[in-house]
């Protein structure tokens, strides 16, 4: 299972950001394919962290145990731009894209 997030700044609050999850589609090398679309909003850039995506990830219906996570960099297509979650240094560097 693959879950593709793309960050959002919050104009106006500086620590805030919404994330779109894209989920239930499938993959490409260009693009993420079907599925669906579920908005966090008012997340901390601060209290980012893998376990908090797995929160997010199971609120939305998801219970397996091994998930593939990815982000995609704004302004960046998607075939370059798609970078892997694997840890809470990975969520670090997400949110500093903001």
């Amino acid at each position: 299972m693959c879950i593709v997030l793309c960050f959002v700044y919050i104009y106006g609050y500086p620590k805030l950001f919404l994330i779109r999850l894209h989920h239930g589609g499938e993959l490409g090398h260009e693009y993420y394919c079907g599925g669906k679309v579920a908005y966090i909003d008012y997340c901390d850039k601060d209290l980012m962290s893998l376990p908090v995506i797995n929160d997010m990830v199971e609120a939305i219906g998801y219970n397996e145990m091994f998930m593939n996570y990815y982000y995609k960099i704004p302004n960046m297509d998607f075939s370059n731009g798609l970078k892997p979650i694997q840890s809470d240094a990975d969520c670090q560097v997400t949110t500093s894209c903001l």
